[in-house]
């Protein structure tokens, strides 16, 4: 059975290049993207039409560094089912934990023997979990000096015995380099991919378990269907709300304010980090892997919640937000693992439009991240579509364990939730959400 690979970024051309090597021909590839139609001079095609091919005759390799899980939930979706993943640990040097876990570093450094090697490095995206290492070397009694480098580096005159990579955003470039210089290379490679749940483990916030049981609430979005009037009746009726973002930009126009405010955005709390250290109506809930509070008196009031960067193609719905959150492309995915955290049996979410198809992509024209955002081509296209998976694996958790996902936005682009009429949810015909 012939191999295509499904995917010609970085990881695709590493495939292409490893199976090469291995003297196995890939006939073509397949994309989504229709503007690429050659790699390494073999026809690429899109995913509709190799569906219309006779695809049974073919294994799909998938090939990404960011977007695996979603392009074989795409596979499966057409019901395509003989497909694998094209995995860094294939290279001979690598090497890295099996299966889907969450390891913390103590548990890394003994599954690897690490106290073996004599001379270790690091490269790891964000740097400071470098100080999260060495505190687990020194309690595990190991005295290591760990050199820190950054991927230009790897192979910059390197006296070492292992590197070990713990990276998030560059990871599809770190291995290209790796693959690229692969026969120079005369040391092990240790891949931490799957750290973090224990070791950024917040105590305060476990006061928020279970702390609305059996209550309902409503995850305000900032789409364009947002209505300043579907705020005041939320106020009206003291209904418990979350809010996100730029939604400062609504209270001009309304006395509601929500109960919860969260902001995860690297670039949104670089813009907005004065007002939201201002603003004191909400308890606030900021992501811990972009800025550090502990010298801003401001920030007592701050719940820290560790963004779990390195899960996102996983798309894990935490059960526990003490440990992490997984960002799933928006924001409203990490409400809805707080909200379950702290026992809401009934999640109602409101202004969610999901649909950046239209000039004005939220509530207000001089939403703050619009500029920014509308300049990277192809954002939203690729954005709406990681975040219909998030709500599958949202809608998938939910009905599992208890408690249920309502949309009540008015149109809008999400159909992994039930739908219900807001204006219901506040009168005596719907027995089965209001209370």
């Amino acid at each position: 059975m012939k191999k295509i690979i499904f995917g010609v970024g970085i990881v695709g051309r590493m495939a292409y290049l490893d199976y090469k090597q291995q003297g196995i021909d890939i006939p073509f590839f397949i994309d989504n993207d229709e503007s690429k139609t050659v790699f390494y001079e073999k026809k690429v095609v899109t995913l509709k039409k190799f569906a219309e091919m006779d695809f049974q005759s073919y294994e799909v390799v998938v090939a990404s560094g960011n977007f695996h899980q979603e392009m074989v939930r795409e596979l499966e979706d057409i019901g395509i089912s003989n497909f694998s993943v094209y995995e860094f640990s294939s290279l001979p040097f690598v090497r890295t934990p099996q299966g889907i876990k969450f390891y913390d570093y103590s548990e890394l450094i003994q599954i690897f023997n690490i106290s073996a090697y004599e001379k270790v490095a690091v490269l790891c995206h964000p740097s400071k979990a470098i100080d999260a290492l060495k505190l687990a070397f020194e309690q595990a009694g190991i005295r290591k000096n760990l050199k820190m480098i950054i991927v230009d580096a790897i192979f910059e005159e390197l006296d070492i015995d292992c590197l070990i990579v713990d990276v998030v955003r560059e990871k599809a470039l770190v291995f290209e380099t790796l693959f690229d210089k692969r026969e120079l290379i005369s040391f092990d490679v240790v891949v931490f991919e799957s750290v973090g749940f224990k070791v950024f483990e917040n105590p305060k916030l476990k006061i928020f378990k279970n702390v609305h049981k059996n209550r309902r609430c409503f995850i305000i979005g900032n789409g364009p269907s947002l209505r300043m009037d579907d705020l005041d009746t939320l106020h009206a009726n003291g209904e418990i709300c979350f809010g996100f973002n730029d939604i400062f930009k609504a209270f001009e126009h309304t006395k509601w304010r929500p109960n919860y405010y969260i902001c995860i955005d690297e670039f949104l709390l670089g813009e907005l980090i004065n007002q939201i250290l201002d603003y004191s109506e909400s308890t606030k809930f900021i992501a811990s892997n972009y800025i550090d509070f502990a010298n801003d008196p401001r920030a007592e009031d701050i719940f820290m919640l560790h963004v779990a960067l390195e899960a996102r193609d996983l798309l894990p719905f935490s059960e526990d937000i003490s440990k992490a959150v997984c960002p799933g492309s928006t924001v409203t995915y990490v409400a809805m693992q707080v909200a379950a955290y702290m026992g809401f049996d009934e999640i109602i979410i409101l202004g969610v439009d999901n649909d950046y198809s239209g000039q004005q992509k939220h509530f207000t024209k001089d939403y703050a991240p619009s500029t920014f955002y509308s300049g990277i081509k192809g954002f939203f296209e690729g954005t709406e579509k990681r975040i219909k998976n998030s709500y599958r694996m949202a809608e998938k958790f939910s009905r599992a364990n208890g408690f249920r996902i309502f949309n009540a936005t008015r149109g809008g682009k999400v159909e992994e939730f039930e739908r219900v009429d807001f204006e219901d949810l506040f009168s005596t015909k719907s027995e089965e959400i209001n209370r």
